[in-house]
């Protein structure tokens, strides 16, 4: 089967995607990957048995901005496939047309600032605001599909396979194009996030766009039981395949590990050193600021952030740990290979997942961080966020904390380390957990979805 996914970012960023890519390449599929790359040209890179595009996302000139357009007015008309359809469809497409006919004001405006110069730059500052707020949803959701469209048809896919709300109208319009199976695979719920610098209007159509598309998809995909149910119910659709997001290799903890640098090892810290460890970006809502503070309270316990940074996040944590004097203990660590994470962090003490509870996507989510730490052998101290606690009280490998509370994290910290015998996952359990999540489990979850796209002399199509 040949099939198409599509990624809002770098492939090399997002570690669900090259799973699933090269799950599905194992089992003989032909698999191509479209990813938005941080690069001036398009280019491909074939990586166990997997054809990765970059396309280049640089500012989109004015036939992709037409094409934007054109794809955005193409959902809404999909909208309205029924009387209530049309009834709901009516304002969208009103709505639309205001934000055209601002963006066409915004087309004479800029010539006019040339000639006149300063003056009329500044008494055209709200038009111009304005008209970054309406135009927002077209680049946010349809920047995308004006950019993948062709190369998506070029390829003649049986399968298109759509990741994050972004590519959802590029996934939906190439496969009624070609005529084939469509899968939405939803890594967030993604209108109930908090994305930064996204405005109301595109939160709107984000919701919008989701309740329309994904009732034209083949199959659902997510990655927690909650979310499962809140799209089934929101959108009335057949309850989502859940592939937790589960590290691909085997536990080092089962089978012996492959030679490498541990991150203990790395930071040049004794085997005695109380080593509290987190997993992933960091960035907003991961409440590390909070865990920096708690060290005030755990004399002598290092505090170490593995994984890629977002500047102000990273210069926030390092602010505060300046002004508490803790920069000895504190340690911003580089990424390293997804396959290599849990060998990686094995030789910490704990792992601390102290996401906030500002979002109901938050509340819902299941972490690469989860697995990779439980899986390499480590207790965790998580948030009171519902499928974190679940899963930690049902295996019984660490403690629920107050994550708004860095008094309440210390203290779950210092359960971990003074009760390690107790919360450290032993072999038994690390198998038992790595039966029911491990990638292998996932997998063999994905290859039956994949086997009931395209029945045996069935037409693949269900527009």
């Amino acid at each position: 089967m040949r099939i198409v996914m599509l990624a809002g970012n770098d492939w090399l960023d997002d570690s669900r995607i090259i799973r699933e890519a090269e799950s599905l390449a194992r089992h003989g599929h032909a698999v191509y990957v479209l990813c938005a790359g941080r690069v001036a040209e398009a280019s491909s890179e074939h990586r166990a048995g997997v054809t990765y595009h970059r396309v280049p996302m640089g500012q989109p000139s004015l036939p992709v901005k037409a094409r934007a357009v054109r794809v955005h007015f193409a959902i809404v008309l999909l909208g309205a496939s029924s009387v209530r359809g049309v009834i709901t469809t009516i304002p969208a497409v009103l709505a639309s047309i205001l934000s055209l006919a601002v963006a066409a004001l915004m087309c004479c405006v800029a010539p006019i600032e040339r000639v006149l110069g300063r003056l009329v730059k500044r008494l055209t500052v709200w038009p111009r605001r304005l008209f970054r707020y309406l135009a927002q949803p077209f680049v946010h959701l349809d920047g995308l599909a004006a950019r993948y469209l062709d190369t998506i048809v070029q390829l003649k896919p049986e399968v298109v396979h759509a990741h994050d709300a972004v590519t959802l109208s590029a996934g939906v319009l190439a496969a009624r194009k070609v005529r084939c199976r469509f899968v939405y695979d939803s890594h967030e719920l993604e209108t109930r996030t908090r994305y930064q610098g996204i405005n109301r209007w595109t939160t709107y159509w984000v919701a919008r766009y989701e309740k329309i598309l994904s009732r034209r998809a083949n199959a659902v995909v997510t990655v927690s039981d909650s979310i499962a149910g809140w799209l089934a119910r929101e959108y009335g659709i057949e309850r989502p395949v859940v592939l937790f997001n589960a590290p691909a290799g085997r536990s080092p903890v089962l089978t012996p590990a492959p030679p490498g640098e541990q991150l203990r090892t790395k930071l040049g810290l004794s085997a005695d050193t109380p080593l509290v460890v987190h997993v992933g970006w960091v960035t907003v809502e991961r409440g590390l600021d909070l865990c920096v503070r708690a060290l005030a309270e755990l004399p002598a316990v290092h505090f170490a952030m593995v994984g890629p940074r977002h500047a102000d996040t990273e210069t926030a944590v390092l602010q505060t740990a300046h002004e508490l004097e803790l920069e000895d203990r504190v340690h911003l660590v580089d990424p390293v290979p997804h396959d290599e994470v849990m060998r990686f962090i094995s030789s910490a003490d704990c792992s601390v997942i102290a996401i906030q509870n500002t979002s109901l996507n938050n509340n819902f989510c299941f972490p690469n961080k989860l697995l990779d730490s439980v899986l390499a052998g480590l207790p965790v101290a998580v948030s009171n966020l519902v499928e974190l606690r679940c899963f930690v009280l049902e295996h019984q490998v660490g403690v629920v904390m107050d994550e708004s509370d860095p008094r309440s994290i210390a203290a779950a910290i210092k359960t971990l380390l003074g009760q390690r015998e107790q919360y450290r996952p032993s072999a038994v359990k690390v198998s038992e957990i790595e039966r029911r999540y491990g990638w292998a489990a996932q997998e063999q979850k994905l290859l039956r979805l994949y086997r009931t796209l395209v029945p045996s002399g069935e037409e693949p199509w269900i527009f």
